[in-house]
């Protein structure tokens, strides 16, 4: 699927990406493995935010976008509110009191919703997107990767109901460079 994110963005990437990331010392950094198709996008995309209104957390991103600069924090707010959260997902073999430690946030809204991989298995390539809406207790697993999550948002819309107007002319992606 990530192919067809990069096709739909296409027209407004710059050509060619001028940065290499060295994603075993991004890792290294983060203490665990990345998907595939977040880095391939990461590759190809600066920081940037999607339709004006999602930003990925990007390991080149200034502060608030920035994979290295948010993942702590984020992560250490998911740990302060798991006893009155709500996991709403469809991994019956897990157990919900593990889950804060499986969540790694990937996407932000300019509102404070927050995208988690939920890595629920040991591959990274199958983590799920599991969202919290901003000052709301459930987190809510869409069952899809990173690329199926974007994908859907840029040609259907945001799954918290966020309507994007058609007749605004929003640019799929802009970059923060």
């Amino acid at each position: 699927m990530i192919e067809e994110v990069l096709t739909l963005l296409a027209p407004g990437l710059p050509r060619p990406s001028f940065w290499n990331i060295d994603w075993s010392a991004i890792e290294a950094e983060l203490g665990h493995r990345l998907p595939t198709d977040y880095k391939r996008l990461c590759d190809h995309l600066p920081p940037g935010r999607f339709r004006d209104f999602l930003w990925l957390q990007h390991p080149l991103g200034a502060l608030g976008g920035s994979l290295l600069g948010r993942e702590a924090e984020l992560i250490a707010t998911v740990r302060e509110v798991a006893d009155i959260t709500v996991w709403e997902h469809g991994h019956e073999h897990l157990d919900d009191a593990a889950l804060p430690g499986m969540l790694y946030p990937c996407l932000i809204t300019d509102n404070g919703d927050t995208g988690y991989w939920l890595a629920a298995r040991d591959d990274p390539d199958s983590w799920t997107i599991m969202l919290n809406k901003g000052r709301d207790p459930e987190f809510s697993d869409h069952g899809t990767t990173l690329s199926e999550f974007l994908y859907d948002f840029l040609t259907e819309g945001y799954p918290f109901g966020v309507t994007l107007p058609d007749d605004l002319d929003l640019p799929l992606f802009t970059s923060d460079f």
